[in-house]
């Protein structure tokens, strides 16, 4: 991968979301307006949009307003505290809906579903949460007392009807959005939890623990499915892939283990993150593949089968973490952020199709460019009639 792009985003910290389709673009964001830049060459293009008032922090870490994934629709706080659900049509917000009795503080903001809802997620005493319809504002609940407050431990099932948090001390609670009732509460036997996360069809959540595990449960009976799944260390967060077969969860201690997403058996050899811990991982949309960000400026793509790199290390500035990698809609290109709020945009190759060979040239000119080739024994040797 190959660095074309980066940003320096400003107050207050914005998000630059990815748009659908092709050409691969972005959203570049300030408090009054985005542009729309073209991924491959920077250049600004069409789309981009003036809003009509000016908007505020989100969340209490600062972060900006969020885009629902199919780009319809933008949640803002205005910079007179109100929050608003602004639905976009052919690039123009064509309608504007006030999210009823939402709080006038900041909040963190998670999409529900497939449905039209949006949770937020803010610090009051212990944390509070609270469903709205996106549609009407109304609320689609009561409000939920004594959680965490944070986004980052904030799943919806993908119907909607449920809602997965940490609540501290230490564990992780599921609730009816429609009346409030509590359905679970997961507690491991030792350490508190650090994250909730539905499966994509909504049978299973994994549980991140701070004890140097994660765990897999039935999120129709809430009881655990198959054997802890161990790390060394603290397991700061989960993924499934986009079908649910595979799970991947992190450490604080450097590794990536894979798993399947049903049993917990694990798959494959770990993935270690020489030099820190990785941040974030994510699935392409096929699952074969892994995109992960770290502490120690790094962001790279793995292969998840074999967890072989299938790319070299994307550095970053000096002494900044990568908080966050992910792929765009075409996976032609990986879109990081880092600690210095900066986003960098990498080219990224294209796989080659499973069943084909590596072609004679490709393996030519790999001999040319290192002056050497591999024996029948298996040996590195000069290879000078090459050259």
């Amino acid at each position: 991968a190959a660095a074309s792009l980066a940003f320096t985003r400003t107050r207050p910290f914005m998000p630059a979301p990815l748009l659908p389709g092709k050409p691969t673009r972005l959203w570049w964001m300030r408090a009054d307006g985005a542009r729309a830049l073209d991924a491959a060459s920077g250049r600004e293009v069409p789309g981009g949009l003036v809003f009509p008032e000016a908007i505020g922090p989100v969340g209490a870490n600062g972060i900006g307003p969020r885009m629902r994934d199919d780009f319809k629709v933008l949640v803002v706080r205005t910079e007179a505290r109100a929050w608003k659900a602004w639905w976009l049509e052919a690039g123009k917000i064509e309608r504007e809906v006030s999210l009823v009795d939402a709080p006038d503080l900041p909040a963190n903001v998670v999409f529900g579903g497939t449905g039209d809802l949006v949770s937020l997620a803010w610090s009051a005493s212990r944390g509070n949460l609270r469903v709205w319809d996106l549609r009407t504002g109304q609320p689609s609940g009561p409000a939920v007392n004594g959680t965490s407050g944070l986004a980052q431990y904030l799943s919806f099932s993908p119907d909607g009807r449920r809602l997965a948090a940490v609540t501290p001390p230490d564990s992780a609670t599921v609730w009816e959005v429609a009346t409030g009732k509590e359905l679970f509460k997961f507690t491991p036997a030792s350490g508190l939890i650090r994250g909730a996360f539905f499966s994509p069809d909504g049978t299973r959540i994994a549980t991140t623990h701070n004890r140097g595990e994660a765990q897999l449960w039935d999120a129709a009976t809430g009881n655990p499915i198959g054997e802890a799944l161990f790390h060394n260390d603290s397991v700061t967060a989960a993924g499934f892939s986009a079908d649910g077969s595979r799970l991947a969860t992190h450490s604080i201690d450097g590794w990536v283990r894979l798993w399947h997403g049903r049993t917990g058996e694990p798959l494959g050899e770990p993935i270690e993150i020489t030099g820190g811990a990785p941040r974030s991982v994510r699935f392409s949309r096929d699952g074969t593949r892994l995109i992960t960000a770290s502490n120690d400026g790094t962001a790279r793509i793995w292969d998840a089968t074999t967890s072989l790199p299938l790319s070299e290390p994307m550095r970053h500035e000096a002494n900044t973490r990568v908080v966050d990698a992910q792929f765009s809609p075409d996976e032609r290109f990986v879109l990081t952020e880092t600690s210095a709020n900066r986003f960098h945009l990498w080219s990224v190759p294209p796989r080659m199709p499973a069943h084909d060979a590596t072609p004679e040239w490709l393996l030519d000119l790999a001999t040319i460019c290192a002056g050497k080739t591999v024996s029948v024994e298996g040996r590195f040797q000069p290879a000078a009639d090459a050259l």
